[in-house]
């Protein structure tokens, strides 16, 4: 029953991310920041630097991502391919909440809503963030 919704969801966050993938200085940063990681071989316990020089990001996302880009390369969609599974990991963990704490309806409705919302709004296309007219080409 939720096989159908992950699919069809995985596949709205990919459709043409080849095309619409766009590489940011944000992305180039992550990026150079991971290249220190791995270039040092140190796991640092912050993450990278925010323009608030008091304020850091967590080092989480780059201790996962660090490995990732060892083994996969230094392709900029490694970093679109980890917040794709942190994002249906993130939808199915979600649905089992829901489903727990209210009732199997509900915890379905919550997965299609999410499925439907999320997907279209693609942070990396800023073009679609607030009209979907990727999906209605």
């Amino acid at each position: 029953m939720i096989i159908i919704p992950i699919i069809l969801g995985t596949f709205l966050r990919v459709y043409k991310i080849f095309s619409n993938y766009y590489f940011t200085g944000e992305l180039g940063k992550e990026l150079l920041y991971v290249w220190q990681i791995i270039s040092s071989g140190k796991f640092p316990l912050v993450g990278m630097g925010t323009s608030h020089e008091w304020l850091s990001y967590g080092p989480i996302y780059y201790w996962i991502l660090a490995p990732l880009v060892k083994i996969f390369g230094w392709t900029p969609y490694i970093l679109f391919w980890v917040s794709l599974a942190a994002s249906m990991g993130g939808i199915l963990i979600t649905y089992f909440v829901f489903k727990n704490i209210v009732n199997k309806k509900f915890g379905l409705d919550t997965l299609y809503t999410f499925l439907g919302i999320l997907s279209g709004f693609n942070g990396w296309n800023f073009d679609n963030i607030f009209c979907f007219q990727e999906y209605c080409k």
